[in-house]
């Protein structure tokens, strides 16, 4: 008998002598033990205790819903939205106004009848596995997607193209002919890109841009990084060990943000703080600059490419053939265990909106946020 029913029996006379013994004779201090839901294991969400290793509605953590798909080890698996044929692999990829942009690797052209040396575009909801091609040329890359038009590198550099978002067919405008090109961003009035020495800009415009205006020439003895960010006009880019900004125009010197970081990779912002991820360490710092870094993460291996909402910072690691997503909350999740896991799989690049990721591997794939 459970002890609020033995308390209950008690009380009218109907249980036995020694479960109605009290350490005093007045049954009116008898007090009944509330009835307390027995606590979930470690896995285990209340009421039920879902197991949110496989529980699809509470996955890796609780609350956390896949949206129709099967969880398998804390991580929901991912919904395929395009995928590749003939070899073809996807690469970079963007999002804009509810459509998700990427480009196609050139390197197996032919191989099987695939699409090659595309720009390809799908609906975030979904495109039947059918996703559309909205301009075909040589080798696309790196991608920034802004007022309605793809900038997009190409592969070593050489060419920077522009496309509009409703198509270009195999003729879009080539406004610059950067001599090597590590990446690229835009923002509705200008693009810029970064190579090992230097920080240049130009209209984000068909026009042909003969002239870029040089942002930024690397220190003597650096070189830049690939990581490139864009926020109310001021473009970010970094050496191994310090952080700069500066009007994406040109019209200022560049300014230090911060420094005394090592092997800076990923760069983003949120127009408020700057976030990198670097060897072993995810930080920020406030876009106007800051004495030292506030660290944020310290993920076992390179943090190569972040991402933020406005709750989480997103963090993509590589370990051999695998790589991860996890997300932190922005105030911090510097134990291992407060980083939720998102994705394992084989990324080339990823990008979140208010839902969901999206990734590529080859294909191009979405996993509830």
């Amino acid at each position: 008998m459970s002890r609020t029913l033995t308390w209950l029996a008690c009380a009218f006379g109907l249980g036995a002598a020694s479960a109605c013994t009290a350490s005093k004779a007045d049954d009116d201090d008898i007090v009944p033990t509330p009835v307390v839901d027995a606590p979930c294991p470690p896995t285990g969400c209340q009421p039920t205790c879902s197991n949110t290793q496989t529980d699809p509605a509470n996955c890796g953590w609780c609350g956390h819903d896949c949206g129709g798909a099967s969880c398998t080890d804390g991580v929901c698996a991912p919904t395929v939205l395009a995928t590749m044929n003939g070899g073809i692999v996807a690469t970079y990829l963007d999002l804009a106004s509810g459509f998700l942009y990427w480009t196609n690797h050139p390197s197996q052209c032919g191989a099987g009848g695939g699409t090659c040396d595309g720009l390809m575009k799908c609906r975030t909801t979904g495109c039947a596995m059918s996703p559309e091609q909205f301009g075909t040329f040589q080798s696309p890359y790196f991608l920034d997607v802004e007022g309605g038009a793809a900038v997009v590198g190409r592969t070593g550099g050489g060419i920077i193209y522009r496309c509009s978002t409703d198509g270009c067919g195999t003729t879009p405008a080539t406004p610059a002919m950067p001599a090597t090109l590590q990446n690229l961003v835009a923002d509705a009035n200008r693009m810029a890109w970064v190579d090992l020495t230097t920080v240049r800009s130009c209209p984000n415009s068909d026009a042909a841009c003969p002239t870029p205006t040089t942002i930024s020439t690397v220190p003597s003895g650096q070189q830049y990084r690939e990581g490139l960010a864009v926020a109310d006009g001021t473009v970010f880019f970094a050496t191994s060990s310090t952080i700069y900004a500066a009007p994406i125009d040109g019209s200022a010197p560049a300014r230090v943000v911060v420094g005394g970081l090592a092997s800076i990779f990923g760069l983003t912002t949120d127009g408020v703080d700057v976030y990198y991820g670097a060897a072993g360490e995810v930080g920020r710092c406030a876009v106007g600059g800051c004495a030292s870094a506030t660290i944020l993460a310290t993920p076992p291996t390179v943090a190569r490419q972040v991402a933020v909402d406005a709750k989480h910072v997103y963090i993509r690691t590589d370990n051999g053939n695998a790589s991860t997503i996890e997300r932190c909350p922005k105030a911090g999740c510097v134990a291992a265990g407060d980083r939720q896991v998102l994705v394992i799989d084989r990324i080339v690049d990823f990008a979140i909106d208010d839902s969901a990721v999206y990734y590529t591997r080859g294909s191009v794939l979405k996993v509830r946020k």
